[in-house]
């Protein structure tokens, strides 16, 4: 049984309607109009809405841009009814987020159809949502009691020992305990805010509305701000001067902090994999129909069968390499380029690797 709003200002068509959702074992609420309607949405957030275009007062097509705006509501399946036949109806409604359509007059069985249609392609998206979570809850439970010890265990056992010896200790002694756990500190913060973001692509991704709104989004990639994004994150860093930077300035579909994601994240990845004063390059290229933007270093290189394996809290030889953290920072890389339809690609032929990531302009 699933519960349904029915916008229709024809009592006649409301009444109808409602007796052959009731027969269908549906709980039905109603509405004479696109205000009471929403109102109605609000109230009882119905599992699917069945909307007349045509109303006094505010229009159906009104109703679902309001709908659309609310983001406890914007995910319900929606249906239009219209007692034209217009492509043009059509077209505009299925832009701005309709599911189906149902032109008047229709059968009984029309009608059943097109509502177990939708609320089955819901189930569906709600069952891969728990999927998701499900996943996400697995990993994260397999990899924090390692990944989060390690740094907690230097802050406890480096506290434990100012608590104890501290009267004994020279001002150098404690100064450099206190910059062990500070550093261990901030190792902990960085690990918690992957595992948030990580968790925040996730649910982005399991939701086609966000990911429609994202796919919108236009931001202008340049020189100048690859260059800052680098500086603010690595200019600490003893690998600082073997970045290097080329890229032509063009507006791209991603935003600014997800774009500062892929920057911080592919660099980092190319500063741990590789040895100090061996070149890591970015070069960014307007091809006319996209944007190529390339992260390329002399390290290593990563093996064609574990690129297929790419995941959260998975890390390439770590028993060779140990480099510490969770393993997240392609797969959060992954996740934005799904999330804004962005191509990612890797090669490494004779050492070294290239992310090559294609973005939509």
């Amino acid at each position: 049984m699933a519960k349904i709003l029915l916008i229709e200002d024809d009592q006649h068509v409301r009444v109808s309607i409602k007796e052959i959702l009731n027969d269908e074992g549906h709980q039905v609420y109603t509405a004479e109009n696109g205000y009471v309607g929403i109102e109605t949405a609000r109230e009882v957030y119905p599992d699917l809405i069945i909307c007349d275009i045509i109303m006094p007062g505010i229009s159906g097509f009104e109703v679902i841009q309001r709908i659309q705006h609310e983001s406890n509501l914007s995910f319900i399946p929606f249906i239009f009814l219209s007692a034209k036949n217009a492509k043009t109806d059509f077209r505009k409604g299925m832009e701005l987020g309709a599911d189906d359509y149902l032109t008047k007059p229709f059968s009984a069985e029309e009608l059943i159809t097109a509502i177990n249609v939708r609320l089955d392609k819901d189930q569906k998206r709600e069952e891969r949502t728990e999927t998701h979570i499900s996943k996400l809850t697995r990993s994260i439970s397999f990899a924090l009691p390692h990944e989060l010890r390690t740094p907690l265990t230097t802050i406890l056992g480096y506290s434990e020992i100012l608590i104890n010896e501290v009267r004994s200790m020279s001002m150098g002694e404690i100064s450099e305990l206190a910059r062990y756990i500070n550093d261990s500190a901030e190792k902990l913060k960085l690990r918690v805010e992957k595992v948030l973001l990580y968790s925040k692509l996730q649910f982005i991704i399991a939701d086609k509305n966000q990911i429609s709104d994202y796919s919108k989004s236009r931001y202008e990639l340049t020189q100048n701000h690859v260059e800052a994004v680098i500086h603010d994150y690595f200019s600490e860093s003893s690998r600082f001067g073997d970045i290097s930077v080329e890229c032509e300035d063009t507006a791209v579909c991603v935003e600014e902090n997800f774009l500062n994601i892929i920057l911080t994240e592919l660099i980092d990845n190319s500063i741990k994999f590789s040895q100090k004063n061996t070149p890591i390059s970015v070069r960014g290229v307007d091809d006319g129909d996209h944007y190529i933007l390339t992260f390329a270093d002399c390290g290593k290189g990563i093996d064609k069968d574990k690129v297929k394996h790419i995941g959260a809290f998975y890390q390439f030889d770590r028993d060779i390499n140990d480099h510490e953290g969770l393993g997240l920072g392609l797969e959060i890389v992954s996740k934005v380029c799904r999330i804004f339809d962005i191509k990612l690609e890797f090669e490494s032929e004779g050492g070294g690797t290239e992310v090559i990531l294609t973005f939509k302009k």
